[in-house]
């Protein structure tokens, strides 16, 4: 069993979701924005699903419209939904009756008003935030330093508040110091591509799921 929840994001081959699958993570993820390089078509994914079970399937979105989010949903018999944009609030209530994880992309210059203005308007609409610190975002040793835009107490105070999945460049160094100062709902991590069709080292990332395992 893992200490905290655990959503493998980006899952595109077979290899990465019986492994995540194995190791008993809440949620895949399978990015259903045909404008992204890990985009997963539906036949894709409907084939990978069928050899894995006991796993939640979340569908992540990107600029999609709002009809075609709903239709996909309910093609797939998603068990969740993640937004990658930030849609009107009043839209909300138009997504179809799953859970809703609102990624937010954070950025060296992005305030701590920013952010939680942003948690307070989608708090009441959204399951869950992902904020995700991997793609333009501060560092954990950025954020540790004495004048950061995001503090880790103010971190660890939005995490109190807000039911927040965290996605950082994992190393096992740095997940258990972030376990423990900022104690998110959970984290992301994110799946790769094979080395060829079957085969992917997962040498790193066994040491980090160790380190997710709760001590019997």
């Amino acid at each position: 069993m893992l200490k905290t929840l655990v959503k493998a994001s980006s899952i595109s081959n077979l290899t990465d979701a019986r492994y995540f699958s194995a190791w008993e993570v809440k949620w895949l993820g399978y990015c259903l924005d045909p404008d992204s390089s890990d985009f997963v078509r539906p036949d894709q994914l409907q084939a990978i699903r069928s050899w894995v079970d006991s796993v939640e399937l979340i569908g992540e979105f990107g600029n999609q419209a709002l009809p075609d989010i709903v239709q996909t949903a309910a093609t797939l018999q998603l068990d969740a939904i993640q937004l990658s944009r930030t849609l009107p609030t009043e839209w909300l209530p138009e997504l179809p009756d799953l859970p809703v994880i609102q990624e937010l992309v954070l950025t060296h210059d992005i305030s701590a008003q920013t952010l939680h203005s942003q948690l307070m308007a989608y708090g009441p609409y959204v399951s869950y935030f992902l904020l995700d610190f991997t793609r333009n975002g501060p560092t954990w040793a950025e954020i540790q330093e004495e004048h950061s835009q995001l503090p880790v107490g103010l971190l660890r105070s939005f995490c109190n508040d807000f039911p927040i999945l965290l996605a950082f460049d994992w190393t096992p160094d740095n997940l258990e110091e972030v376990l423990y100062h900022i104690a998110p709902s959970g984290i992301s991590i994110k799946g790769g591509a094979e080395e060829k069709v079957g085969l992917k080292s997962f040498e790193e990332m066994d040491r980090i799921f160790e380190l997710l395992q709760e001590e019997e």
